[in-house]
């Protein structure tokens, strides 16, 4: 029997999504070195610093590979959240153009570290606007509270995730029903790399756009616009996605911003450290 229709196929999934990931890190180089390489600081010295790198190029290459496998997987996935317990319910909200899979194996470490109501949501990209997205995520989120009895849901978010989540407590949508809100690698001031794009939702993460100027105009109004929220951004100075990286920074309070290092954007969803940042974060919000 020969294996070459296994091979082949994977062998060129590979290598596409190693030339993708690799050309993002270009950009992310050439835009770091026109600043003078900022948040690289007390990394260790250039060899420590290349190695890191090579080892997160590496990391975020399989990262990507497995958000793809993980998308069919969604579509079987029958898993159904248990009752709360003595933790408030968690969900979980994914980036651009994937599904809730991505976010299946932090689901899994959430329910390990003993939160049993863990909900994923799959984002209705047909909606087209990030205010739509967020109409979904209040709507889910009130599904949750009726069904699970709390008077408020914690929430995670992956890029394009994250952005929503936060529009969506901002704008008023769920200011009494959303406890902690927290990021990972969310380009809230936006993206260089969604310039290369021509589609709406996708250049809604641009810098400048209307969409992100109202969130920024939010945050930066009043240090108290999150309410009885608790707002969290997790960011990377590796992320190869949100360029520049910085823009998922923002200002402190009403957002505590929590930095990692050498992980990539979509590893960010595999990251150990990462998973026991966010489950300090929630812990400390019960």
């Amino acid at each position: 029997m020969s294996w070459n229709w296994i091979v082949v196929p994977l062998a060129i999934l590979v290598a596409v999504r190693g030339a993708y990931v690799t050309g993002t890190y270009i950009i992310y180089w050439y835009e770091s070195a026109q600043k003078g390489f900022p948040h690289l600081e007390n990394s260790g010295p250039v060899w420590l610093v290349g190695l890191r790198a090579l080892a997160g190029l590496a990391a975020e290459i399989l990262s990507s590979l497995l958000v793809l496998l993980a998308y069919p997987l969604r579509l079987l996935d029958g898993r159904r959240p248990m009752p709360p317990g003595d933790r408030r319910p968690v969900l979980l909200v994914h980036g651009m153009y994937v599904n809730g899979g991505a976010l299946m194996l932090l689901r899994r470490r959430l329910r390990r570290a003993g939160w049993t109501s863990v909900h994923l949501l799959d984002l209705d990209f047909r909606r087209g606007h990030i205010s739509a997205l967020s109409d979904q995520v209040a709507a889910c989120i009130e599904e949750i509270r009726s069904s699970t009895g709390a008077d408020r849901v914690d929430a995670v978010g992956h890029s394009l995730g994250g952005v929503v989540i936060f529009h969506t407590l901002l704008r008023g949508g769920g200011a009494a029903a959303l406890g902690t809100c927290v990021a990972l690698g969310a380009p809230f001031r936006g993206t260089r790399m969604a310039s290369f794009s021509t589609l709406p939702l996708v250049r809604q993460l641009a810098p400048g756009s209307a969409v992100l100027k109202e969130l920024a105009a939010i945050l930066e109004g009043s240090p108290a616009i999150a309410g009885a929220s608790r707002l969290v951004s997790i960011w990377s100075n590796y992320d190869n996605v949100v360029i520049p990286t910085e823009s998922a920074i923002l200002p402190e309070p009403p957002v505590e911003n929590i930095r990692v290092d050498f992980v990539g954007h979509v590893t960010l969803l595999f990251s150990p450290g990462v998973a026991h940042q966010i489950e300090r974060v929630l812990k400390g919000s019960v």
